[in-house]
C-alpha cells in the first residue's frame, strides 16, 4: 500500500511540475504574415495613347472613326467630354493586350 501511495504522489508531482512549466514557457509567436500581394497592374491605355496609334483600332472601327476621335480628343468638360471615356474604354476592352506601357 505504501508503494501505491507513493506512486500516487509521484504521479501528483509530476502533474503539477508539468503545469508550472507549461506556465514559464510561452507558447512560440505566430509566425509573421506573408506580405500582400501587390496591386493589380494598371493594363488600361490611356486616351492619348489611342489618339496617337490609330493604326492599331482604325480598320475595326472605320465607321466610328470620326466619333471616337471626337472623344479621344475631347478636353475639359466639353460637350462630348464622356465619349473620351466610353471610346477608351471600347478600345482597351477590344485590344487587351496593346503595348501601351
Amino acid at each position: 500500500m505504501k508503494k501505491l501511495a507513493a506512486i500516487a504522489v509521484l504521479v501528483l508531482v509530476l502533474v503539477l511540475v508539468l503545469q508550472l512549466v507549461s506556465f514559464a514557457c510561452p507558447p512560440p509567436p505566430d509566425p509573421p504574415c506573408p506580405p500582400p500581394p501587390p496591386p493589380p497592374c494598371e493594363a488600361d491605355c490611356s486616351p492619348g495613347f489611342w489618339k496617337n496609334h490609330t493604326e492599331i483600332w482604325m480598320g475595326d472601327f472605320a465607321a466610328d472613326y470620326d466619333w471616337m476621335i471626337a472623344g479621344l480628343t475631347a478636353k475639359g468638360w466639353e460637350d462630348n467630354f464622356a465619349d473620351r471615356w466610353v471610346a477608351t474604354d471600347m478600345l482597351n476592352a477590344a485590344y487587351p493586350d496593346a503595348n501601351c506601357h
